[in-house]
């Protein structure tokens, strides 16, 4: 049902509105256009012989009409400036207007024939009635976890697709609770040690300039001037990670404790905080780091801004420039459950190959696919050039679309998902690249179509085509000025893009297609032509060597069982567990919408089986890690810490065991399933988890010998520096004594 109070609320907007009377043009003009549309659907809103009337053609062009002079009317009388309550009630009414002319948009009179209300209706979020039911998993995503979902319409046809809860930005406390967890999992820790974790990011914020001084000899490098804690946050990131590499450093991050700790200089910091832990610490917050980086310093969303949106409101602007089919449909929706009711937003499953979940037609793509084609594809990437630049977004890497081929398997469009770091605060002061969005200097081509809708496209329609979706009028500015930048290079005599006739797309061929590619001194490709054509180009490779891939690690695993007591045995089973999580990700979750095919909890269960196993050896790791590190050198436990135990053995042999049993669980439920290239993907890794756990399911005697023999070496070599020390410890002379 539609909401009672949608066409009662603008009216009651308007009532308000017009009480604030303002003695200028601008107010006079904008209170005539929302009168009259108020006035136009309240009669819409009548009943005449017990019936609504039916919305015509005639009607919604009027009302589209009346729309849009709000829209411009409502950004005239804001230029003009206002009260702040004009000013808010004025917003909250765009709003309002701006759901309503979406609806009315979408609105077929030749073929409907609905009522105000139903319109109101099919407006509305698609609310969904989960109780009972129980969901295959979630994905991850740059910005939030998203469910998959199927669904029948009101029509009876069925809807799939990902739903993102409601998500508002919190880097700051998203990598906090890194530390916070930190110090409440560790029983062993005094309450001075965990209280310096949990305030480790609030202390080092204080010391942002000392820290970047000591680790990366930067200096006079400060606060945020403005007091934002998550652009804090991606400087500290930056001051405790290695520059050749942007990873998480170990050694930085201790001297960034001891910045933050003035009481910790000179001091051990394993003593205080556990062996390894400053190592789980980098290796965790290094996981954060590159999504921060990429939503703060790149799109600059701000805390506190709500991001599950922003996929909905960049499929408002597709819309907008004409080419709804470039992003995958967006909308909000709501679920019930037994908690209560989830606000969200619902992107629909998008069409074409994804890059990372290939199914083995991809077998058939070959280069030949980029050539001789209708042109669709590559206009395509040049309008969602444009769409990407005005929006804002950052992350459009050549996985973050999906390709479309004909069945002659030629190239004829894309269609792009993953559009959340979107529509934040960047203002770009030259026309360049950011991360991964490609900037007007770049560009190379403009369809001719995309010119025609861009060249004249106002500020107060765009600001208008991005309101209802809990963007801030500062973000919304930043798209008005990226749009306006573009459409100042776009009227120069010798601008560097090129317009091409809709028609003429076909022409590109491979040659001009490699022209188009351009890169830069690292090899990256500097638009989407050159990005798109690198990975056409490989998608029959890239099966094929996921096959290979399988078949190679069969063959490996079934040599033999490899001694886990030998000297870097744990880094290769971390290396082997990343393989299998890998591959499993690549069949699941890098997917984004096809988790819910086939993807079962049994076949969670064994992700996690491996997850364990690989998070087992790393710790183990890292306490050989540290025993062998510099500040140990002189201590006479270090040489022990350095071996693998026999209680680590058997509980590596205990995981390897359960890894097998998880595999061999998903397999026996998928004995019967119906034949698809997504679920046989699935079933190979599978069974490449069940070999090695099979393998390695029991401790050997090879193992057993090897383990007592690093043993015995290690248990010498601290009865010697025992020994050394105790021996120094005579020769110094006794206090007190001549």
């Amino acid at each position: 049902m539609p909401d009672p109070n949608e066409l009662q609320q603008f009216h009651e907007l308007t009532e308000e509105i017009r009480k604030l009377e303002v003695d200028s043009p601008e107010y006079k003009a904008f209170s005539a256009a929302i009168s009259a549309t108020d006035a136009r659907l309240s009669a819409l809103s009548k009943k005449a012989g017990g019936l609504l009337p039916v919305v015509t053609e005639r009607d919604q062009n009027h009302l589209l009409g009346a729309h849009a002079a709000i829209s411009q009317t409502a950004q005239n009388l804001l230029d003009a400036g206002v009260s702040e309550e004009l000013k808010q009630k004025v917003l909250k009414l765009m709003d309002v207007a701006s759901k309503n002319n979406r609806m009315l948009k979408a609105y077929k009179p030749k073929t409907e024939r609905k009522t105000i209300q139903n319109l109101l209706e099919d407006a509305q979020a698609v609310t969904l009635d989960t109780r009972g039911t129980e969901f295959v998993g979630k994905m991850t995503g740059a910005q939030s976890n998203r469910q998959p979902i199927s669904y029948l319409d009101d029509n009876g046809k069925k809807v799939t697709g990902v739903f993102t809860p409601k998500k508002v930005a919190t880097f700051w406390d998203d990598a906090q609770s890194i530390f916070k967890e930190e110090a409440e999992k560790n029983n062993n820790l005094t309450a001075d040690a965990k209280n310096m974790l949990i305030n480790f990011l609030d202390n080092c914020r204080e010391k942002i300039p000392e820290v970047l001084l000591q680790n990366r000899g930067i200096e006079d490098v400060q606060k945020d001037q403005y007091g934002r804690k998550e652009k804090d946050l991606t400087t500290i990131i930056s001051g405790i990670s290695d520059p050749h590499t942007n990873k998480i450093k170990t050694e930085f991050l201790e001297n960034a404790f001891r910045k933050a700790y003035p009481q910790l200089q000179g001091q051990n910091l394993n003593s205080i905080f556990g062996a390894g832990t400053m190592q789980r610490l980098a290796r965790k917050f290094e996981k954060k780091a590159t999504p921060i980086g990429i939503q703060v310093d790149s799109a600059c969303i701000p805390e506190g801004a709500r991001t599950d949106t922003r996929n909905a409101a960049m499929y408002s602007v597709a819309e907008l420039l004409g080419v709804p089919h470039l992003v995958a449909k967006a909308v909000p929706m709501k679920l019930v459950d037994e908690k209560g009711e989830v606000e969200g937003t619902f992107m629909m499953k998008a069409k074409g190959m994804d890059p990372e979940n290939l199914p083995d037609e991809a077998l058939e793509i070959r280069e030949d696919s980029l050539k001789g084609t209708n042109g669709k594809g590559y206009k395509d990437l040049a309008d969602l050039q444009v769409l990407d630049y005005i929006c804002g977004n950052v992350d459009r890497h050549g996985s973050n679309m999906f390709y479309i081929f004909d069945k002659n398997r030629k190239f004829c469009g894309v269609q792009a998902i993953d559009n959340d770091c979107s529509l934040g605060l960047l203002n770009l002061k030259n026309g360049k690249n950011v991360n991964m969005m490609i900037g007007p200097d770049n560009m190379k081509l403009i369809s001719r179509s995309m010119y025609d809708k861009i060249k004249d496209l106002q500020p107060a329609e765009l600001k208008f085509a991005l309101r209802g979706y809990g963007l801030s009028e500062a973000e919304l500015e930043c798209a008005v000025k990226r749009m306006q930048k573009l459409q100042t290079e776009l009227k120069k005599e010798n601008s560097k893009i090129k317009i091409v006739e809709d028609k003429d797309f076909k022409k590109i061929g491979l040659q001009q297609l490699r022209e188009l590619g351009e890169r830069d001194r690292k090899g990256r490709s500097l638009n989407l032509f050159g990005r798109a054509a690198g990975i056409i180009r490989t998608l029959g490779m890239t099966r094929m060597n996921q096959q290979r891939a399988y078949q190679d690690m069969e063959n490996m695993i079934a040599i033999g069982e490899q001694n886990r007591a030998l000297p870097g045995a744990q880094e290769r089973e971390i290396q082997t567990a990343d393989f299998l999580l890998a591959q499993m990700n690549s069949v699941t979750k890098t997917g984004w919408w096809r988790l819910h095919k086939g993807t079962s909890p049994q076949f969670e269960a064994m992700r996690q089986s491996v997850q364990d196993y690989k998070d087992y050896c790393q710790s183990i790791k890292d306490r050989m890690d540290n025993a062998k590190s510099e500040n140990r050198k002189n201590d006479p436990d270090a040489p022990c810490d350095t071996v693998i135990d026999k209680d680590e053995l058997k509980e590596m042999a205990r995981l390897r065991k359960t890894m097998m049993e998880k595999a061999d669980t998903y397999l026996g439920g998928k004995q019967n399933s119906k034949y698809n290239s997504y679920t046989n993907m699935r079933k190979d890794v599978a069974s490449m988890v069940k070999l090695y756990g099979s393998c390695g399911k029991d401790v050997s005697e090879a193992e057993i010998k090897t383990q007592e023999k690093q043993m015995k070496r290690a248990c010498e070599e601290s009865d010697r520096m025992r020994a050394e020390q105790n021996k120094a410890k005579q020769k110094d002379p006794v206090p007190g004594l001549i």
